[in-house]
C-alpha cells in the first residue's frame, strides 16, 4: 500500500505536496488531480484486498517449512 501513496508512508508527501501545488497554481484541476487518485488507489486497492486477506484458491497447495535444528 506504500506504492498508493497512504499517509503513513513517504510516497503521501510527494502527493500531498502535487495536490497542494495543483490548489495554490490551477484550482480548476485539483477535483480532477483528487478523482484521478482516488481512482487509482481504489483500483490498486481492489486488486490487493483479495491478496492480502482473502482465502486461498482451490489450486493452490500450502507450503511446508523445513524445521532446522
Amino acid at each position: 500500500m506504500a506504492i498508493v501513496g497512504l499517509p503513513p508512508f513517504g510516497v503521501f508527501t510527494s502527493e500531498f505536496l502535487i495536490l497542494t501545488a495543483t490548489i495554490k497554481d490551477a484550482p480548476a484541476a485539483a477535483p480532477l488531480l483528487l478523482l484521478g487518485l482516488t481512482v487509482a488507489f481504489a483500483a490498486l486497492f481492489r486488486r490487493v484486498q483479495p491478496m492480502v486477506s482473502g482465502d486461498a484458491p482451490p489450486w493452490q497447495q500450502s507450503l511446508t517449512a523445513a524445521h532446522l535444528r
